[in-house]
């Protein structure tokens, strides 16, 4: 399911104006790398409307590629993508992510390089709990399972991966 025509234009325009605001050098080289940090309005869209992501991971450059079918959701904000592991800080691909934070996702069907982001406010993470809630609303146990306390601190925070650090 594509965003209407008006909402991509509104998620551009958006990104526009968040560039003018503010004054001085310094503020408009933290918004560079800000924007830098955010996948385009297209693969939101594609984040937010496919049922579920694949994650590919390597604990070390070299060694053998895994590969994690998981939920992913776009934050309120549309801005941010979370995921989170349903076996919590046990789950294999969240653990070579906290090793080797470069990875990549599959979403429908477009391979997308990433850097994961330990999420470690608790506002954060209660967002990413929304909007797992909202997303997978009618998935009832499994819904359950993702928005458990045990396993919220296994939420990451995917931003396209750069050369900005």
């Amino acid at each position: 399911m594509a965003r209407r025509p008006a909402a991509r234009a509104r998620c551009e325009r958006e990104r526009a104006d968040s560039g003018r605001r503010g004054h001085g050098r310094r503020l408009g080289q933290d918004l560079q790398v800000q924007k830098a940090r955010l996948f385009s309005c297209d693969l939101l869209d594609r984040f937010a409307s496919t049922y579920q992501i694949e994650i590919v991971t390597w604990a070390h450059p070299g060694e053998r590629v895994h590969s994690t079918v998981v939920w992913a959701v776009v934050g309120q904000d549309r801005a941010s993508v979370y995921v989170r592991s349903v076996r919590g800080q046990r789950g294999r691909w969240y653990r070579e992510l906290l090793t080797n934070p470069e990875g990549e996702a599959v979403v429908a069907g477009e391979r997308v390089s990433l850097r994961a982001v330990p999420v470690t406010s608790a506002d954060e993470i209660e967002r990413a709990s929304t909007a797992f809630r909202q997303k997978y609303a009618r998935e009832g146990p499994h819904l359950f399972a993702i928005v458990r306390p045990e396993v919220l601190a296994a939420t990451l925070r995917l931003e396209p991966r750069s050369s900005i650090s």
